[in-house]
């Protein structure tokens, strides 16, 4: 009150700066914080808490001068479970050599803090990270050279896990393998499999790294937490040649070439420029399926799968809509991945156009529709009465898990195909997983080109008795 008074005997309030430099006023320069951080109190403390004990952590805190080597030098080594000092946070450590003193109380309420928390530890009382690495013993089971963190040979790098993966990596894939890390803990149980895994990585010159039961926290941060089978691969990535389309057959029908679509450097180097596919023995005509915004990377794993088995030459995937072949797919497609060709699709309506024109025939999988619509729909059984691989290339496209194939691609597809309800229209099932739905249909296009025996007169006369409501006879 009497401040004010004086203000408006002086004429009016005075302004922030002169109200803070006003000696008389009980706040701004003479407020004690201000005292602590910058007047005379400032140094007092500093002496103070110098004295009672701050000058006998000498040795454990150096100066500045040579704080940035120490540091350097403590981060080249490997953290240990049992240093302490090491593991505690980085505000936590060393924070008077890392950088300059500050000024102010709230580094000397720091620098109490960390005094009492040093006594603290004086008296006998562990932290917890310390006593927990005592306890594993893991500075004695885990080899000095073995780092703690995951290293990549690439910025690209994979990690292929699980038996089967790397299996079939080892056996027929197209990328680049760089470490296989293999369990070899007290509780591995040694199979055939892992022994052939080992072998034919060192016939490779794949470097082989033993992985302990100190480490095997990596193994499942490679694999993301997925069951890894204690084997590890890192590869470089899958290639996936991108195509504008599919182009014509050779004349022996053994391959056929492809239009292959723009590419920046680096993935010249992981898809190449590969233009000319080879065709599956046995087979007169390719498959190819053209998977248009498969989401689920377990239903991409198993169409795969389901591809390879079966014989489909090919599988194209279209860019940016569906999923990426990770770890998930690679899981579900049990090795099928690294055997069966892959190829990226931008333009879906473009691709089928463009190959069509090349001459191939494609069937775009549908829902079963009712009424006169349904007489132009293809079926399995008709499928393989019809043996369309015999006549032409096809294609095959599966749409999306949910929505199904959009409108402009079925429309460009010369044929649609469907899987006929066997249920009563009451039930509520009105439609099949896609990767369900792939494996029938493939197996409607393939299974009647393995067909090589000559049908009896009574099989031709069955065919003859099932395209009868089509208009079509053998006679």
């Amino acid at each position: 009150m009497k401040e004010r008074e004086q203000e408006e005997e002086e004429g009016g309030r005075k302004s922030r700066s002169k109200r803070f430099n006003n000696p008389e006023y009980s706040f701004g320069k003479k407020s004690m914080v201000y005292q602590l951080n910058r007047g005379e109190l400032k140094d007092k403390v500093s002496k103070l808490l110098d004295k009672e004990g701050m000058n006998e952590d000498k040795t454990e805190y150096p100066r500045s001068g040579s704080a940035w080597r120490d540091l350097n030098r403590d981060a080249s080594k490997p953290r240990r479970d049992g240093d302490w000092d090491s593991a505690r946070p980085r505000r936590d450590r060393d924070w008077k050599s890392a950088t300059p003193r500050r000024d102010g109380g709230r580094d000397s309420m720091r620098q109490m803090r960390d005094g009492v928390r040093r006594e603290f530890e004086r008296d006998g009382a562990a932290p917890r990270r310390q006593t927990r690495g005592s306890d594993d013993d893991s500075s004695a089971n885990r080899p000095a050279e073995f780092p703690l963190s995951i290293q990549y040979t690439t910025a690209a790098s994979q990690f292929l896990f699980g038996r089967s993966v790397v299996k079939a990596a080892l056996r027929n894939s197209q990328r680049k393998l760089y470490n296989l890390y293999v369990y070899q803990g007290s509780n591995k149980k040694d199979t055939k499999d892992d022994a052939w895994i080992v072998s034919m990585a060192e016939k490779k010159g794949i470097k082989v790294k033993s992985v302990y039961e100190a480490d095997q926290k990596l193994l499942d941060k490679m694999s993301k937490g997925r069951p890894h089978n204690g084997l590890v691969l890192e590869a470089s990535p899958l290639p996936q040649l991108p195509l504008v389309s599919l182009g014509g057959l050779s004349a022996d029908s053994n391959c056929y070439t492809v239009s292959v679509a723009h590419q920046s450097k680096e993935d010249l180097e992981i898809n190449g420029t590969e233009d000319s596919i080879p065709c599956k023995q046995g087979q007169s005509r390719p498959l190819v399926l053209l998977l248009n915004e498969i989401l689920d990377p377990g239903n991409l794993g198993a169409i795969l799968r389901t591809a390879c088995f079966l014989g489909v030459s090919a599988v194209a995937i279209t860019d940016r809509t569906s999923s990426s072949i990770t770890s998930t797919v690679l899981k579900a497609a049990a090795g099928a991945a690294e055997e069966i060709k892959l190829f990226t699709v931008e333009d879906p309506g473009r691709f089928l156009s463009l190959s069509q024109e090349a001459g191939w025939t494609s069937y775009a999988a549908v829902a079963p529709t009712l009424g006169s619509r349904s007489n132009r729909q293809w079926t399995p059984d008709y499928i393989e009465d019809f043996k369309p691989l015999e006549k032409e290339p096809c294609i095959l496209v599966l749409g999306n898990e949910g929505t199904g194939l959009p409108y402009d691609i079925r429309k460009k597809a010369t044929h649609e195909v469907t899987i006929p309800r066997v249920a009563s229209t009451a039930s509520s099932v009105d439609s099949l997983n896609v990767s369900v739905a792939a494996a029938l249909l493939c197996n409607s296009f393939l299974r009647g080109v393995r067909h090589k025996d000559p049908l009896t007169l009574t099989e031709r006369l069955h065919i003859d008795a099932r395209k009868a409501d089509g208009g079509e006879t053998l006679f």
